[in-house]
C-alpha cells in the first residue's frame, strides 16, 4: 500500500519528468550585408517528435515576440517583427525550433526559446549582437 501511495504521488508532482535539453549557443553574431538572422533553438531530447503536442515561445528582453501553439497549429508575431518564422517548420518535430527574422527586425540584446513537450519544457537563451 505504502508503494502505491508514494507512486501515485510522484504521478501528480510530475516527479521522473525530464526537462527539455538544448544545444546551447550564448552568442550570434548577425552582420549588416546579411538580409536575414537565424536564432538558434535545437532540443536534443523530445520524445514526442510531433508538433502538434509543442508550444514554442520566442522572447527579446522577456517580451514574447514569436509564438507556436502546436494542438492548434497557431502562430503568433508581435507587430514589430512580420517576417518571423521557423527556420523549416517541417524540422519542429525534430526539435528545431530555430527562428528566422529580417536583420531589420532583430536589434541587438537578449533572446530566449522556451519549448514545452507536453509536460516537460525548458529554456535556452542567448544574446544577439552586430558583429563589428
Amino acid at each position: 500500500m505504502w508503494l502505491l501511495t508514494v507512486g501515485a504521488l510522484l504521478a501528480v508532482l510530475g516527479a521522473g519528468s525530464t526537462q527539455l535539453v538544448f544545444n546551447a549557443v550564448d552568442v550570434v553574431e548577425k552582420y549588416a550585408c546579411n538580409d536575414t538572422v537565424v536564432l538558434p533553438c535545437i532540443v536534443t531530447n523530445l520524445k514526442e517528435n510531433n508538433d502538434s503536442s509543442m508550444h514554442v515561445s520566442w522572447k527579446r528582453q522577456e517580451q514574447v515576440i514569436f509564438s507556436f501553439n502546436g494542438p492548434e497549429q497557431r502562430i503568433y508575431r508581435h507587430e514589430s517583427v512580420p517576417s518571423a518564422n521557423f527556420l523549416s517548420k517541417v524540422d519542429l518535430s525534430k526539435g528545431i525550433a530555430s527562428l528566422r527574422l529580417k536583420n531589420a527586425e532583430a536589434p541587438d540584446g537578449n533572446y530566449s526559446c522556451e519549448v514545452t513537450e507536453l509536460n516537460r519544457e525548458g529554456e535556452t537563451k542567448m544574446k544577439l549582437r552586430t558583429h563589428m
